[in-house]
């Protein structure tokens, strides 16, 4: 998750298209981004509670030391997201990598870094894109796979 208009493969809409179309009040939102929220927990431990909110309310947005900024500059953009079947357990990647962040704390803080200023990376060129109203973006999306690809 974490973009707006996305579907599954198997063509579902988001909840915030369902909301959209629904015309739910602020209220109501809420209790579908608590109730997504719960079932996050459920699945994954301790979420960060990211993709509840985007399937609820839309948008692009931008995640750092738990504290979550909407990146409305980007409304408009339309990504597919697609089920890859690859399953995941989030709870034991998170803790696999508090494992090694443990036993290595110099190294992992390093990749996170660079994790970081990949994002922000790519979050820059989308901006870039949209100040072209993401059009004419050939060169901004070749460094986009670029940087997915690292």
């Amino acid at each position: 998750m974490g973009i707006n208009n996305q579907h599954e493969i198997n063509g579902n809409p988001s909840i915030e298209e369902l909301c959209s179309e629904l015309d739910l009040s602020t209220k109501e939102k809420e209790l579908i981004c608590s109730w997504a929220f719960m079932s996050e927990k459920i699945m994954h431990g301790t979420p960060s509670g990211i993709d509840n909110s985007v399937a609820t309310y839309g948008g692009v947005v931008t995640f750092c030391s738990g504290s979550m900024t909407p990146q409305s500059d980007l409304v408009g953009l339309d990504i597919l997201l697609t089920n890859t079947c690859v399953g995941r357990n989030t709870r034991q990647l998170v803790a696999t990598v508090r494992e090694r962040y443990d036993m290595f704390p110099m190294v992992v803080e390093q990749i996170l870094e660079a994790v970081e200023k990949l994002s922000l990376s790519a979050l820059n060129t989308l901006q870039a894109c949209r100040v072209k109203q993401f059009s004419d973006c050939a060169e901004e999306f070749s460094r986009l796979e670029s940087l997915v690809d690292m």
